[in-house]
């Protein structure tokens, strides 16, 4: 359980996040967004505005709220379905910040930002959102 405990507070998420109880990180300008479980990790939601969900292929907390989350294709399925290699997403929890560059070929093809905001439970599915997903290229 302290595990548990440290790990959320070094995302950031311990406002939020309560032992086994799951975190939104709502994508304000886009469809998608970004759960958190305790004990079972990241989970891009949404991701093709139509319900796809999928692992997160690396989490790497950078300390004070700023998590980097990494998707790289072959272990998440984003980037794939896009049609990149990577997809990198910063978070910025206490600022309540985003942002996500795709990369293929090592050349960076698109970053977008936007707004978050958290939530406990599952993440809405909203579909209607109108910048669509924040994965797909402006």
């Amino acid at each position: 359980m302290k595990r548990l405990l440290l790990t959320i507070t070094l995302l950031g998420l311990g406002g939020l996040a309560q032992a086994q109880q799951q975190v939104c990180i709502s994508f304000d300008s886009f469809c998608d967004g970004i759960s958190y479980t305790p004990g079972a990790g990241f989970l891009w939601e949404g991701y093709d505005c139509a319900g796809a969900d999928s692992a997160i292929s690396a989490v790497l907390p950078q300390g004070n709220g700023q998590i980097r989350l990494v998707c790289q294709a072959g272990t998440c399925d984003v980037p794939g379905f896009y049609g990149y290699d990577i997809a990198i997403l910063d978070l910025d929890i206490p600022g309540r910040l985003m942002q996500i560059i795709g990369i293929d070929n090592g050349a960076v093809l698109f970053s977008n930002s936007s707004s978050i905001t958290l939530s406990q439970g599952a993440c809405p599915f909203r579909p209607d959102v109108e910048g669509g997903s924040a994965l797909a290229a402006p």
